[in-house]
């Protein structure tokens, strides 16, 4: 059995209730064919063995079934949807807000997630499992919900900015306004261009985030020049610490996944300035973690795709699941391991809230299937990335074959020339 599986969103319950329309649908539509038929049999004359009669009884036990059938889809459709309405009802009476002088309102977090979270990580140490494997931590998110949990820290986010931690943030009206970041000289790449494909992309993620450290957050921008046309590829890393003036520090996570928007934004920006990327050029942004997140944002924004033609998006462990999908016509590739915790602070992987994204796949491995020995930390490891991104480019899976084939023409063939630079900044 392999340890890579595939899994595309659904809207499962919406689209259960769109299956039971379509039932209906049919069922009418039967039911008028059969009413028809019954018509035209009730014109004939009878035959001498009493065929007619047959036809014609078998032909109104038929349309009673159609006419049953297109009821009860009909009714159970609008069960179905009166259901989900009332489960969101529900979850949301159970979830009121307080106030806290200092936080104002705050969304209260039930007493019994608290006694949950102590049970679910009792029953993991006494198992032998880390409590902060990316199961229980997307078991816990799940019970308490990622677009609660997202709120909770878009409230925090502030108040930690104004303690310092969070980092070069202003308030400004209607959210953050986040102060310059100011790029180095671009720097030559940090080794041999290469973007053949998905493998080499992670390896250049790789490259960055080893890099990265310190004040200076680090973007790796490859051009990719083969049959006359020019196509760019943009890699940066996730969190870097927490010092104040890196683009991506710990705290800088917060603004990306509650919506807020981060310096990591900024950054990737104006390195994408700086390298002169045109906009009838078409891009495919890559990033680990806090970076997944960061391309998915800004893929997701529609004046960013006004200014950049971007065509695809790659993140690795990255939180993504609960954030707006980048539209159609871009193709999303997230990759998560099973023991990763960071991509499950979206929740169960592969569970998109709201539905699918016709354009969006996830790839998951689960690394103790193969025997790899790793908890949350390595699985959170560019390192281990790399090789389930070779895992990928070097199987055959069906589910990825659309999104391979959008991503084809912006790879590097044979004859293409693959140049690269390195961007270097912080924030003043």
């Amino acid at each position: 059995m392999t340890s890579l599986y595939i899994t595309v969103d659904s809207q499962e319950i919406e689209d259960l209730a769109f299956d039971l329309d379509a039932a209906r649908t049919g069922a009418e539509r039967a039911s008028a064919a059969l009413a028809a038929a019954h018509g035209r049999v009730l014109g004939l004359a009878e035959t001498p063995d009493g065929a007619r009669g047959v036809a014609m009884t078998a032909l109104m036990q038929a349309i009673v079934a159609a006419t049953a059938l297109e009821a009860a889809a009909s009714e159970r459709a609008s069960a179905v949807r009166e259901a989900n309405r009332g489960y969101e009802e529900a979850e949301a009476e159970a979830r009121p807000a307080f106030s806290i002088p200092f936080l104002g309102s705050l969304p209260l977090i039930p007493m019994g997630f608290f006694a949950e979270l102590g049970i679910n990580a009792g029953l993991d140490m006494a198992s032998g499992r880390n409590p902060i494997h990316g199961s229980s931590i997307s078991r816990l998110v799940d019970d308490l919900d990622v677009a609660h949990l997202a709120s909770i820290t878009q409230i925090l986010a502030p108040y930690l900015s104004a303690g310092g931690l969070y980092g070069p943030f202003v308030a400004g009206s209607g959210g953050f306004i986040a102060r310059q970041v100011v790029l180095d000289p671009p720097a030559p790449a940090l080794g041999e261009p290469a973007a053949s494909g998905l493998s080499d992309v992670a390896r250049r993620v790789g490259l960055v985030d080893e890099d990265a450290g310190g004040a200076d957050g680090v973007i790796d921008i490859q051009r990719v020049e083969q049959n006359g046309r020019v196509s760019w590829v943009v890699s940066v890393h996730g969190a870097k610490g927490v010092h104040p003036f890196q683009p991506f520090n710990w705290q800088q996570t917060l603004g990306s996944y509650s919506g807020l928007g981060s310096t990591g934004e900024v950054f990737v920006l104006a390195a994408m300035e700086q390298a002169g990327i045109p906009a009838d050029e078409p891009v495919v942004l890559a990033g680990h973690s806090f970076g997944g997140m960061v391309m998915t944002r800004l893929a997701s924004k529609p004046a960013f795709r006004d200014r950049f033609d971007v065509k695809g998006v790659v993140t690795f462990g990255s939180p993504v699941s609960h954030m707006q999908a980048p539209p159609e016509g871009v193709a999303v590739l997230n990759v998560a391991n099973v023991e990763d915790a960071v991509p499950a602070f979206s929740g169960d992987m592969g569970a998109r809230d709201g539905g699918a994204a016709e354009n969006e796949v996830d790839v998951v491995r689960h690394l103790a299937a193969d025997g790899t020995d790793a908890g949350p930390i390595r699985g959170h490891g560019m390192d281990l990335y790399i090789e389930t991104a070779e895992m990928i480019e070097n199987g055959d899976f069906a589910q990825l074959r659309e999104w391979e084939e959008e991503m084809a023409p912006y790879w590097a063939g044979e004859d293409a020339v693959v140049t690269a630079a390195t961007y270097r900044g912080s924030v003043k």
